[in-house]
């Protein structure tokens, strides 16, 4: 099973803890699953997701320095 990128996202903490790289977070609530024997992921879908969070972050750390908070 190809596991739609819409399902998934990175996220930085998992169960109190932290990690550098962050965490794939998988919502198989809204995924028919049955009979599914394995989870394929597009590693280039990882690649665009890890790249749109560090452009995310970028662009928060820059707005905050605009408002002087940084």
């Amino acid at each position: 099973m190809l596991f739609p990128k819409s399902k998934m996202r990175l996220v930085d903490t998992c169960d109190g803890r932290e990690n550098n790289s962050g965490y794939l977070e998988l919502n198989v609530a809204a995924v028919d699953i049955e009979g599914a024997g394995k989870i394929t992921i597009n590693l280039d879908d990882l690649e665009d997701m890890r790249s749109q969070r560090s452009a995310e972050s970028e662009s928060l750390k820059k707005a905050r320095r605009l408002l002087g908070g940084d």
